[in-house]
């Protein structure tokens, strides 16, 4: 089989965005409990304060997307990288809920623009039926990052001592603040015969007739495209039932309702990074060939199967049984990451025209946004009632209600648009040598 090589720009890419992934995974299982054990903030507080981000990244994002379009996503995303490594420098200096709300305010600023940004810099870079694999391996390395992350948080935290979440609250801003000047020094968008284009005097290289002007078209012509609407729909519920739930549901539900402590927290994210590493390229070789829509409805049935298992940790059981239940929960939902990393934005990316792509990622961005902004204070607030039983009910239908939406979706797309990287065929036989 001949080798397949990355596109020129993909590596240093994914490399920054290794950086960017080191820094979230050493905070990501631990702000809400710095925020209420250490910083003794209440639990309801606490889910207003992580929806902070959210709220901001709903205004950041539209206006992102116009500017990822008009100049290219570059000094968006380096400048969003700088404003993260602020804000956790804020944080780790917040004794009260004013300056984390200001903290938590500059992440919303910053990560909201972030990911549209990076999305479509990474779908320039690789264009074609090799945008799904690029996506898979971008995804299998942010994980080992974020694992690597939260594994030395999990080590260095302890809720008695401030300091030791200080330190890594200042470790995650230096990791962002590498990612910005590297994203900065490796240059905009390659030509097509593979070598950075030449800066011109609206920004970036690149810029030119494929970014979009100025016009009532943006925006308006993208979500006038019902097959767009549908995608987007279908990103709300998979933000809503993943990541949206996992950032604030997992410490929540782990620490507060089946009480264990703050490692068992930081280690199941570890070890569903340990499972996405090890399966992530597997998936994308079995997805070849196969429809993207197929996978996302894969990804909802196994997320509902996952909430059901995490659910089930609250059961009455030993301390080691319920720390088993989490990690299987970390594997299982990890399994699912691994069908939708390669599937959701290289959908996106088909369906949307070449010069609305940043606006289009943007939409995608803000489901994720919503799902930011009113996970936090739907899971702490029903934890707060005492109804933690009704949130997994929850997710677990939501989940299932992915599954439903991709099928429904499936049924109005062309095959072209939904399969990414064709089935390779099978190596011929050599021809037998002559003597």
């Amino acid at each position: 089989m001949a080798r397949r090589t990355l596109p020129r720009g993909v590596a240093p890419l994914i490399l920054a965005s290794s950086m960017w992934a080191f820094s979230i995974g050493l905070v990501l299982p631990l702000t809400l409990i710095y925020l209420h054990r250490v910083r003794h903030l209440s639990l309801p507080t606490t889910g207003v304060l992580l929806a902070i981000p959210g709220v901001v990244a709903l205004v950041a994002i539209p206006v992102s997307g116009t500017i990822v379009d008009r100049f290219g996503p570059r000094w968006v995303l380096a400048g969003s990288m700088a404003l993260v490594a602020l804000a956790q420098a804020i944080l780790s200096v917040s004794r009260a809920s004013t300056g984390a709300a200001i903290a938590l305010f500059v992440l919303g600023l910053a990560e909201g623009p972030a990911f549209p940004a990076f999305n479509t810099m990474l779908a320039e870079r690789a264009p074609g039926a090799i945008q799904q694999r690029v996506f898979g391996i971008n995804f299998t390395l942010w994980n080992a990052a974020i694992g690597s992350g939260a594994l030395i948080g999990a080590i260095f935290a302890n809720v008695t001592d401030t300091r030791s979440f200080q330190a890594i609250f200042v470790a995650s801003a230096i990791s962002a603040l590498s990612c910005s000047v590297f994203i900065a020094v490796i240059g905009g968008r390659p030509s097509p015969e593979g070598e950075p284009a030449e800066a011109t005097t609206s920004g970036e290289g690149g810029t030119g007739p494929n970014r979009a002007e100025d016009g009532p078209g943006g925006y308006r012509e993208v979500l006038a495209d019902s097959l767009l609407r549908r995608a987007f729909w279908l990103s709300l519920l998979l933000a809503m039932t993943g990541y949206g739930a996992l950032e604030s549901g997992l410490p929540a539900y782990a620490n507060v309702v089946v009480k264990l402590p703050v490692r068992v927290v930081a280690l199941s994210l570890t070890v569903n990074t340990v499972a996405i590493v090890t399966a992530q390229m597997l998936v994308v070789h079995l997805l070849r060939g196969r429809r993207r829509t197929t996978a996302l409805a894969t990804v909802g049935l196994l997320w509902a199967a996952s909430w059901l298992v995490f659910g089930s940790a609250a059961l009455p059981g030993s301390s080691s049984v319920r720390t088993a239940i989490v990690l299987a929960f970390a594997v299982v939902f990890g399994l699912g990451e691994t069908f939708m990393a390669p599937t959701l934005t290289p959908l996106i990316t088909a369906l949307a025209p070449e010069e609305l792509l940043g606006r289009a990622n943007a939409i995608s961005g803000g489901m994720f946004a919503v799902a930011f902004l009113v996970s936090p204070a739907i899971v702490t607030g029903l934890i707060a009632l005492g109804l933690a039983g009704v949130w997994i009910g929850l997710m677990s239908i939501g989940a299932l209600s992915v599954s439903a939406v991709a099928l429904r979706l499936q049924r109005r797309l062309a095959v072209d648009q939904d399969i990414g990287e064709p089935e390779l065929p099978p190596e011929p036989f050599p021809e037998p040598s002559a003597y």
